[in-house]
């Protein structure tokens, strides 16, 4: 009977104690999600305060159409993440300037290059960017990724409309960045090694992943027992998930964790048969001396 009650107590003792330390396991995960989240989301306030600045620049300046390239070039020397800063006016804003008006600085290698861009070879009303960012309302637009030839690089655009107090189209200010960045971005910050991050757009649609050689689905990710970490950047309209399988290697508590709980489990189990055996050998002998 005393074996029993023994094996009890430490049965019950070793589940508190796992259940203990996966508590702690889970609290890290947490707080690791929340600080890459809020790195990530540091990083990505670039494409909202570019944009946001030459709203202000243009606003200022708007009397003065030869400016606007030396506003694109000004920024995008200031935020060295960003690959293009373009301000597109809409057909025949400046008279002058004709039907397209587009000023355009944008990097290649290590330089920064300066031009208007807008004609029948570049139709930017036509563009992907140019359109949703008319339909964004006030929180902009993210493009899927695109090849782009001029920087010779795979890129997703940010743009945004810029309007004046009667509600008319005054521009669309547009930022791009690179896909390798964005990726190398999320590798560098996801909370733990077989973690998982994906951007998504406010439609759903995926803009980029730290693993990018699948398209995740975050429904997809949960049935799979994935447990999921949730971040909306509300002013740049996108979503960023962090999934973290629940079989890996972060719910063991190290790398080597679920070798090491085995390895517990195991000696546990030979401790226990080794004092119920030492427990029934001492009973054997009291009830012996007692005959």
């Amino acid at each position: 009977m005393a074996a029993l009650f023994l094996i009890v107590g430490m049965t019950v003792q070793f589940v508190l104690s796992y259940r203990q330390a996966m508590r702690h396991v889970q609290e890290n995960i947490d707080l690791k999600t929340q600080i890459a989240h809020e790195k990530i989301l540091f990083e990505l306030y670039d494409a909202y305060e570019v944009v946001d600045q030459m709203k202000h620049f243009v606003a200022e300046n708007v009397s003065q159409p030869n400016s606007m390239l030396k506003g694109t070039r000004d920024l995008l020397t200031r935020y060295p993440s960003c690959y293009t800063v373009c301000v597109s006016f809409p057909e025949n804003f400046y008279p002058e300037k004709g039907k397209w008006f587009s000023p355009c600085s944008y990097r290649l290698n290590d330089s920064i290059k300066s031009m208007i861009t807008g004609g029948t070879d570049f139709d930017y009303f036509q563009r992907e960017w140019y359109k949703g960012a008319l339909k964004s309302g006030n929180k902009g637009y993210w493009s899927k990724p695109y090849w782009s030839h001029v920087i010779d690089k795979t890129i997703f655009t940010y743009s945004d409309n810029m309007l004046d107090k009667m509600g008319g189209l005054i521009c669309v200010i547009n930022t791009d960045f690179s896909l390798e960045w964005m990726q190398q971005l999320l590798e560098q910050f996801k909370p733990l090694e077989d973690a998982i991050c994906v951007i998504y757009s406010s439609d759903g649609t995926v803009l980029t992943a730290s693993d990018d050689q699948t398209v995740y689905n975050p429904s997809d990710l949960a049935e799979d027992g994935w447990i999921l970490s949730r971040q909306t950047f509300e002013w740049i309209d996108i979503e960023m998930v962090i999934a973290v399988p629940q079989s890996g290697k972060a719910f063991c508590g190290e790398s080597y964790g679920r070798s090491l709980f085995l390895c517990s489990l195991f000696w546990w189990s030979v401790f226990s048969f080794a004092e119920c055996c030492m427990i029934s050998r001492r009973m054997h002998v009291w009830k012996l001396r007692r005959r």
